[in-house]
């Protein structure tokens, strides 16, 4: 089973008295039925690919278990500044090649 998490608090009294802005990337993945046990090997292993290679972020991951979005996942990172997204987007470059 997924490692799911509660969700960090929005933001801290230290986040909050930070100059520059955070931001927080968030994807929300559907999942048929039938496929949930494949969908979580797979992004197990693709987020342990990720940290093997020196992802900078720390994903978080839910799962709806009760309303009408049930199969769906979503994933996101904790608070980030403009140098973490650049930082992000280094690896992401790197990553891709």
């Amino acid at each position: 089973a997924l490692n799911l998490s509660p969700p960090p608090a929005v933001t801290t009294a230290a986040q909050a008295q930070r100059a520059e802005p955070l931001f927080v990337a968030a994807t929300q993945i559907t999942v048929a039925p039938h496929q949930a046990v494949r969908f979580e090997a797979a992004l197990k292993a693709h987020l342990r690919w990720r940290r093997q290679e020196g992802d900078p972020r720390h994903w978080h991951v839910w799962e709806a278990v009760l309303g009408p979005q049930l199969n769906q996942y979503v994933l996101s990172s904790p608070p980030m500044s403009w140098r973490d997204l650049d930082t992000q987007a280094a690896f992401d470059r790197r990553a891709a090649a």
